[in-house]
């Protein structure tokens, strides 16, 4: 089996921790899953833990979760409560639920209200771990409070003590995976790209779910020995920026790539934004990880909209996008808002944009949504010929 091979399977058997398990050994080791990358996976590493990111399935329905849910919640929390309450998850020892995005943090009341109720979701512990929304000081100091707090809870539910020793052995983990990541957001940034968007997602989706010095072993060998007979992409795809909602799965990717054209990056949190902002080794580890987890480039809610839109355009422009491609899925309001102002300063920087506006996560009539991006790749094409024509007559 291929590295990619492997970490394709991987991300394939996300929803079933007990197959993941088979695939690559969790050593025994408790699992503890986390919903978003606000989450300190430092901590859990060092207390021990497995971290692994919980997902929704976008092959199935939700028909269980959808009676009990507010009927503006996101499909993608939809999706992922689907998931748990019907017992997908029930092997994870530790349900981790960060703060921040509305209606994430809300899943921590919705699992205790439903588990007086029904048997499912069987998790062990369900932790709520507050983030407070801001990038001030104090907001960072009471982060470090409520992060310090969940360590004695790690310790307490995990029998082993963290100290900083093991701290800092985590955040080098942690950190070595983020710049093999970065190495491999590179390799679709160059003129031509020697990876696919779709592939580079899948990789850093994998990173999320396996024990990291496994994966770390196995980046590097890809990196080394498998890149070069990776599919390359040919000159002339159009080069295409994903912004908006996060998404956890690759059909978007694959969409786009279904086209002529190659994701060259996103500025969501499960694509290259995960490999952003190191934790600073040199300090305190728990001073370095309430700096990190508070100070990095988030969900959208922490920063003010002038400092989102220019990081989301500088991020466009330094993959020498050609286009931008701006998911909004249904109910996800909080990226919605951004996209006028976004809109306009990507066009001042020379990238046309495209809305897929209130799309399901499951991208259900993915045929509509693959022509109406051809349609859009198809009028930019026709523009740069028009371009050069004109400069040729003159």
């Amino acid at each position: 089996m291929t590295v990619l091979s492997l970490f394709r399977q991987v991300v394939e058997n996300r929803f079933d921790p007990d197959a993941l398990d088979s695939l690559v050994s969790f050593g025994g080791r408790p699992v503890i899953g986390f919903l978003d990358t606000g989450f300190p996976e430092e901590l859990a590493i060092a207390a021990g833990f497995q971290p692994m990111l919980l997902t929704g399935d976008p092959r199935s329905g939700t028909g269980t979760a959808d009676p009990y849910l507010d009927l503006s919640a996101p499909d993608r929390v939809r999706h992922l409560i689907e998931a748990m309450v019907t017992g997908r998850y029930d092997s994870v020892d530790v349900l981790c639920v960060t703060g921040g995005d509305r209606w994430l943090a809300n899943t921590h009341g919705f699992l205790e209200a439903y588990r007086q109720i029904s048997a499912t979701p069987d998790f062990g512990d369900v932790y709520y771990l507050e983030r407070v929304r801001g990038t001030y000081r104090e907001h960072r100091d009471y982060n470090l409070h409520l992060q310090r707090e969940f360590r004695s809870y790690l310790q307490d539910r995990s029998g082993a003590a963290i100290d900083d020793d093991a701290l800092a052995a985590a955040i080098t983990l942690t950190n070595e995976t983020r710049s093999l990541l970065r190495a491999v957001s590179a390799l679709r940034k160059q003129d031509a790209p020697r990876i696919s968007g779709t592939d580079a997602h899948t990789i850093t989706v994998a990173s999320m779910l396996m024990p990291k010095p496994d994966f770390n072993d196995a980046l590097r060998q890809f990196l080394a020995s498998e890149v070069p007979t990776a599919a390359a992409q040919s000159p002339g795809l159009k080069r295409v920026f994903l912004s908006g909602s996060s998404l956890d799965h690759g059909r978007l990717h694959e969409i786009v790539e279904a086209l002529p054209a190659v994701v060259v990056g996103e500025d969501t949190e499960f694509g290259d934004r995960y490999a952003q902002a190191p934790v600073d080794p040199s300090i305190d580890p728990m001073e370095a990880i309430a700096d990190r987890y508070t100070f990095k480039f988030p969900e959208p809610w922490a920063f003010g909209v002038k400092r989102r839109v220019g990081f989301r355009t500088d991020a466009a422009v330094a993959a020498r996008a050609d286009c931008e491609v701006f998911l909004h899925l249904a109910n996800d309001t909080s990226v919605g808002w951004d996209f006028p102002d976004q809109r306009r300063a990507l066009q001042e920087r020379g990238i046309p944009v495209l809305a897929l506006a209130d799309q399901d996560y499951a991208f259900a009539d993915a045929q509509a949504i693959s022509e109406k991006v051809a349609e859009f790749l198809s009028r930019l094409h026709g523009e740069h010929n028009t371009m050069r024509k004109a400069e040729a007559e003159a």
